[in-house]
């Protein structure tokens, strides 16, 4: 069973439009394509219903996704959706309901919002929802003591929390992304499983320091498609580093769906994962078909629940 443990669904109302414009002046800056022409292709990423999802699964072998909303609408640089958050949240729960077999839900939502406690606990207990998403880009630290009340309810079930680490580009803001933030909240919450996703981008050796001192910390690579079209050597002895510190359990495969889909496609980003050894060996490096099958599968089954 392969899962993908790092998906969105956008819709161009689900985020605020400081978050768009960030967004194209960023990649234009990045691809050194003109802006209008990134504006254009927005509209490509949009998939509210999942249906483009299903597509991209299927062609890539892929059998689950763990889909979670991004809550920046307190961000002062990019502003409230026009849809609310708990009704954003209540779609991705309803898209999970009626594809089981296909989808895992988990509820995002800014813990400052005053909102949150009770958004998290009907997320659970009403809609399905299978743990908590926090983006620090959104400048709150992972280890604010607003963010702990939702952390007792995720523990109530024995529901991880994903947790972005990581520098984000505009409108957004890196300093709570960084993995340090995360100690305080794994060591107050020993029985809450955190998700680390991205590795920390740049500062995946911190990841990996801290991870290696609280059990209860996990690393996804999702995102690092573009480190792995520019320079393959980096992702995999990136890889092989986190897997020598933490080993094989901790570690999850993720694409951060829609985001990279036109750095590698969906298929090809699979297919790299799966063919590790191959790729591995190619560069001076080992991987195992165990090691494989414990990212892209076992370990999001155990830590989500999944049957």
């Amino acid at each position: 069973m392969i899962i993908d443990s790092h998906v969105h669904l956008l819709a161009q109302d689900w985020l605020g439009e400081g978050f768009w414009n960030g967004f194209v002046w960023l990649v234009s800056r990045v691809s050194g394509r003109d802006e209008e022409r990134i504006r254009k292709i927005l509209p490509s990423m949009w998939d509210p219903q999942a249906e483009s999802l299903f597509r991209d699964m299927a062609e890539a072998g892929i059998d689950s996704s763990v889909i979670f909303p991004i809550d920046y609408g307190l961000t002062p640089s990019v502003g409230e959706a026009a849809v609310p958050i708990a009704d954003i949240n209540k779609a991705y729960a309803s898209l999970a309901r009626a594809y089981p077999d296909r989808l895992v839900a988990l509820v995002g939502v800014d813990p400052r919002r005053k909102e949150a406690p009770s958004l998290v606990e009907t997320a659970v207990r009403d809609w399905g929802m299978r743990g908590l998403k926090l983006h620090p880009g959104a400048d709150f630290s992972p280890s604010d003591e607003a963010a702990y009340p939702l952390y007792e309810l995720v523990a109530q079930h024995n529901l991880p929390v994903v947790t972005h680490t990581g520098p984000v580009g505009q409108p957004l803001y890196s300093r709570y992304a960084q993995p340090i933030h995360l100690d305080k909240a794994a060591a107050d919450f020993p029985q809450v499983n955190f998700i680390a996703a991205h590795m920390g981008y740049g500062w995946y050796h911190e990841a990996v320091a801290i991870a290696s001192a609280k059990p209860n910390i996990y690393l996804d690579f999702a995102g690092w498609q573009l480190e792995a079209v520019r320079n393959p050597g980096e992702f995999f002895s990136a890889l092989r580093f986190v897997l020598d510190k933490l080993g094989k359990d901790r570690v999850l495969f993720g694409s951060d769906w829609p985001f990279f889909r036109r750095v590698m496609g969906h298929d090809k980003w699979q297919t790299l994962v799966k063919e590790l050894p191959r790729h591995g060996q190619e560069a001076g490096l080992r991987f195992t078909e165990d090691e494989v099958k414990a990212m892209t599968g076992e370990n999001a089954k155990r830590l989500f629940g999944l049957k």
